[in-house]
């Protein structure tokens, strides 16, 4: 039987490292995809429900903690379509640092990675999350 790839939706709005993950993840046998704000990230995230959402903190358009609160705290009138986008795990990409580490698992992150990080870490962080 052919297994589906799991999908990671990655928010960042620097192009080059979104086409960056994007190569990394699929040679690691994920389904990538980017977006390069967090409005988009937010309405993608909702519409495709990925297995894993890659989320950087600062953003032009939006910012990465107001996607994060409104993942957690999505409301739906199909209760299995809200909890699904609700546990969407989401690990946090950061060049700001671990001071703000417990704000990130206060908001409902899985997992947090700080700028600049090795893309192999970053393969067994994702793995970590979507065990579960």
């Amino acid at each position: 039987m052919v297994q589906t790839p799991r999908t990671i939706l990655i928010i960042d709005d620097e192009r080059e490292i979104c086409e960056f993950l994007k190569l990394r993840l699929e040679s690691f046998g994920f389904s990538a995809s980017y977006v390069t704000d967090g409005e988009a990230g937010l309405k993608k995230a909702i519409e495709a429900l990925p297995d894993c959402v890659l989320l950087d903190i600062r953003l032009k358009v939006g910012d990465g903690l107001t996607v994060l609160r409104s993942l957690r705290a999505y409301r739906h009138e199909d209760s299995a379509i809200q909890d699904r986008v609700r546990k969407i795990p989401v690990i946090i990409l950061t060049a700001a640092g671990g001071a703000m580490c417990s704000l990130f698992r206060l908001e409902g992150a899985n997992d947090y990675m700080e700028k600049p990080f090795d893309a192999e870490h970053l393969k067994a962080r994702i793995l970590k999350v979507l065990e579960g």
